[in-house]
This record gives C-alpha cells, sequence and structure tokens, in this order.
C-alpha cells in the first residue's frame, strides 16, 4: 500500500499489509502520513533509503504497531526515544541522526508509534 506526495492516510485491512507513506521523491514541503496496519503482521516502511522520512519535515505515525508487527528501517544511525510531541500525544519516536535529533520535537523524525498492542 503506497501513500503519495503529501499528508496521506494508510489503512490496512486484516492480514498482513506493507504501507509505504512516502517515496524519496516527494517534495520538500512538510509531510505527515498516518499509518494504521489494521489485522495482521504489518510492516511499516520507514526506510530512509525508500522514502522521505527524516527529511524536511517528513515523518510517520504509526497508530497501531502491534505484537508481530515490523517496521523496517536502513541501518543507520538511529535514536529510539520515548518522547511527546506536542499535537501527536505521547508514543516512542525513531529519529534520523544521533548527531542532530532534538527531542520533543519532529526535527529529523524518521517515525512515531503511538501505541504496542500484544
Amino acid at each position: 500500500m503506497f501513500g503519495g506526495d503529501g499528508d496521506d492516510y494508510l489503512s490496512g485491512q486484516d492480514g498482513p499489509d506493507i504501507l509505504i507513506g512516502s517515496t524519496f521523491q516527494t517534495s520538500s514541503t512538510t509531510q505527515v502520513d498516518f499509518l494504521n496496519g489494521g489485522g495482521g503482521a504489518d510492516v511499516f516502511v520507514l526506510d530512509r533509503q525508500v522514502t522521505s522520512y527524516g527529511h524536511n519535515g517528513h515523518y510517520a505515525v504509526i497508530e497501531d504497531f502491534e505484537f508481530g508487527d515490523l517496521i523496517d528501517i536502513d541501518t543507520s544511525d538511529y535514536v529510539i526515544l520515548p518522547t511527546s510531541i506536542l499535537g501527536l500525544g505521547t508514543g516512542v519516536a525513531i529519529y534520523g541522526s544521533s548527531l542532530f535529533y532534538q527531542p520533543g520535537t519532529t526535527e529529523s523524525l524518521v517515525g512515531l508509534y503511538k501505541t504496542c498492542r500484544q
């Protein structure tokens, strides 16, 4: 399941889904994608080699990270922290670089997952 340029809301079905909310060719304007995998073991693609996440204020909010789901990221340097971001609430943030991240902001934010259920 693919999103396009601009903000997207992707909602998977029952069963496994692969959700890619952004492509690397996305415009330079800020973009926030909301990804909801639905039932089943889903893959949320946040890989910065494939998507624009972590660049120019582009990031994804994973709404339903559950047991069996996966987050696909590249092997670059990441910082993963519990966080609270104004307007998005609390969750676990994935920042794109330990050198440039600013906790509690969307600067270099790649993704945020809001829930983790078993």
